[in-house]
């Protein structure tokens, strides 16, 4: 009887496997071609990267945390309404600060992040517009 069990296991084993297996894999998938796109895919944790530096460049233009908050959208994973993909492997953020303490939004930001070379650029920082 033992024998019998582990033999029906065996086989329910050898012919459940390659069919779990196989259906795991997309035969049809191609790799995107960019050349002729005019947006990039952006990984979720390419843009928490160039989130999290767009915010510390408004932080450093505007004296540190000591003098500057970034509004909460910069503290939490983002919308595709809420930044800019360039399409050319750069994303663009616009959004507002205000002194540590206050309520009142007073200073806008926007920067562009190049994930090609990380380069970090401070498009304009001032008062709302």
């Amino acid at each position: 009887m033992k024998n019998f069990i582990i033999s029906t296991l065996t086989i329910i084993t050898l012919a459940v496997v390659p069919f779990s297996a196989s259906a795991q894999i997309n035969r049809n998938r191609t790799e995107p071609n960019y050349e002729n796109s005019k947006v990039m895919t952006i990984s979720p944790v390419e843009l928490n990267r160039a989130k999290n530096w767009a915010r510390q460049a408004a932080e450093q233009a505007n004296g540190g945390l000591n003098r500057y908050r970034a509004e909460q959208m910069m503290h939490r994973t983002l919308t595709p309404s809420e930044y800019t993909n360039n399409g050319d492997g750069s994303l663009t953020f616009n959004f507002t600060g205000r002194t540590p303490y206050s309520s009142t939004y007073t200073i806008e930001s926007v920067v562009t992040v190049d994930l090609n070379n990380n380069e970090v650029t401070v498009d304009y920082n001032g008062p709302i517009r």
